[in-house]
């Protein structure tokens, strides 16, 4: 099965989404997973009277916190053949993480892959780099 968006924790375990799941989606489904609780989920709902799992302000407002703790969100864009990883800090923990997972999607772990597929990296929402999959090495994120 070809995963199109996944979590990687700030451990390096990567999360594929299932097709059509939304990161949200997997984050309210298993809160434990990303070290909330549903609790806190539901309280950042209610603060924006928003339904519990829909994208809107505390959707931002969840993920923006994972990602300060060092998860990377990652998302196929189909259209324009590419994977988008955001993130709000780069480190080598992160880069490190972002290259384990790079490795096992050319390996064919989540699937077939284009290798002329690109990845952007978005660092508090601006594009910092962009590799192709075809020239990928163990240290282009380094």
């Amino acid at each position: 099965m070809q995963h199109e968006a996944y979590w990687i924790a700030p451990n390096g375990e990567i999360l594929p989404l299932q097709a059509m799941e939304r990161h949200i989606q997997m984050i309210c489904n298993y809160p434990e997973r990303f070290g909330l609780t549903e609790e806190y989920i539901k309280r950042i709902y209610t603060k924006y009277r928003e339904s519990y799992g829909t994208e809107g302000f505390a959707r931002a407002e969840i993920m923006k916190a994972l990602l300060e703790k060092g998860w990377i969100r990652i998302r196929y864009v189909q259209k324009w053949d590419f994977y988008k990883a955001e993130v709000l800090l780069w480190n080598d923990s992160l880069s490190k993480n972002l290259n384990n997972w790079i490795s096992k999607l050319i390996g064919g772990e989540f699937g077939k892959v284009n290798m002329y597929s690109e990845i952007k990296i978005l660092l508090n929402g601006e594009f910092i780099k962009t590799l192709k999959l075809e020239d990928f090495d163990q240290n282009n994120f380094e």
